[in-house]
Order: C-alpha cells, then sequence, then structure tokens
C-alpha cells in the first residue's frame, strides 16, 4: 500500500461520512458554528451514539458515528486554518446536561410513538 493510499476501512468510513454531510448541505456547512457550536454538537452526537448502542441499533450506530467523527472533521477543519478561537472552547456541564435530556427525552416519545 502506497502512502497515499486510504486503507480500506478508512476509505469506507470516509465515503458514508461525505454521504451524511451531502444529506445536511442545506444547512449551509460549517464556517458559521463557533467551536462551542461545534464541541455541543459533537457531545450530543455522542449522546446519540450511547442510545443507539444501548438499543442495539448497530445501522443507528454507525450514523452517530459517522456524525460525530464529521463534528470532530470540523474542528480539525478549523484547527486547520488557525481561525478557532481558544476564547470560544468548552461548553458548559449545564449546555452538556440540557442536550443529553432532550435527547432523551426525543428517544422516550419516539418509543412511545412505536407503541401506538
Amino acid at each position: 500500500m502506497s502512502s497515499d493510499q486510504l486503507r480500506a476501512p478508512v476509505a469506507r468510513f470516509a465515503k458514508v461520512m461525505e454521504a451524511r454531510l451531502r444529506g445536511n448541505d442545506w444547512k449551509g456547512g460549517w464556517d458559521h458554528l463557533t467551536t462551542l457550536d461545534l464541541l455541543g454538537r459533537l457531545l450530543f452526537e455522542m449522546a446519540e451514539l450511547v442510545v443507539e448502542l444501548q438499543a442495539g441499533n448497530h445501522l443507528g450506530a454507525q450514523h452517530e458515528t459517522a456524525d460525530a467523527a464529521n463534528y470532530l472533521m470540523m474542528l480539525h477543519d478549523r484547527l486547520d486554518r488557525a481561525d478557532m478561537a481558544i476564547e470560544d472552547v468548552g461548553p458548559s456541564q449545564a449546555d452538556i446536561d440540557r442536550e443529553y435530556e432532550c435527547h432523551l427525552k426525543r428517544q422516550d416519545e419516539e418509543v412511545a410513538d412505536d407503541d401506538e
């Protein structure tokens, strides 16, 4: 394997990441998001991943890994362009808790809808 050739698992994952990004192109990219926004959304995706794993939903968990990886890529892109503000880093614990609680509530609502 040459040094510029992607490993097969990396190439497959990159394709899934790109597909997830294209599905959200209508949102207008990430240049307008602050570092705090990106970190908060990453943590939210991680919480969603935990829920999918606990539910045994393989496909849902795979989607969440790609979503989380895309937020990491967005942060990497900001670092690569050296425009990440240090003072912009770090969601508060209250923000993290609020995002997680909202996620759990949505999951409960989805389960209730499925039971009907």
